[in-house]
């Protein structure tokens, strides 16, 4: 044990320890709350994951209030975005359940654009569109074309 006075930008006390686990299970016997295991678990797994299908569902109805603008598409292709860098392994399912209509500059800054930063084999091979109406299918595709054939992305 030392201790020591270091300038660090924190108004308080700072405590540093090392635990020695060459003892098996210990932080898992260390971690146990009112007599129960802890189990950590990320965002991403209690909002999204699927476990025995090994798929995550991104209800898009339960993300945004508006489907009618580029505003509102951004961070939808954002959310999309960190699901594919946190979720390997993982095929994100977009549900479409609830939505008859989406405008054409949503779908094209939630989708087209994230066609485009992801790249195409792997848009196809980790998203998938569930429960889509045929139009806002259509509306997606001509606007993944569009974006495609102009070739920016912002």
């Amino acid at each position: 044990m030392s201790i020591a006075d270091e300038k660090v930008p924190y108004d308080g006390t700072f405590v540093v320890a090392t635990i020695d686990f060459s003892e098996p299970d210990l932080l898992a016997d260390a971690l146990r709350f009112k007599g129960k295991k802890y189990t950590p678990v990320d965002y991403v797994e209690t909002n999204y994951e699927e476990i025995e299908d090994n798929r995550i569902i991104f209800k898009l109805k339960e993300e945004t209030d508006s489907f009618g603008s580029r505003v509102s598409g951004k961070p939808i292709r954002t959310k999309l975005a960190n699901l594919l860098q946190m979720a390997h392994g993982y095929k994100v399912h977009i549900d479409f359940e609830g939505i008859p209509i989406i405008s054409s500059s949503f779908a094209d800054e939630a989708f087209a654009k994230l066609f485009l930063e992801a790249g195409a084999v792997e848009f196809m091979q980790k998203f998938e569109f569930i429960n889509a109406m045929e139009t806002v299918t259509q509306l997606i595709n001509k606007a993944i074309s569009q974006r495609v054939s102009s070739g920016v992305v912002d």
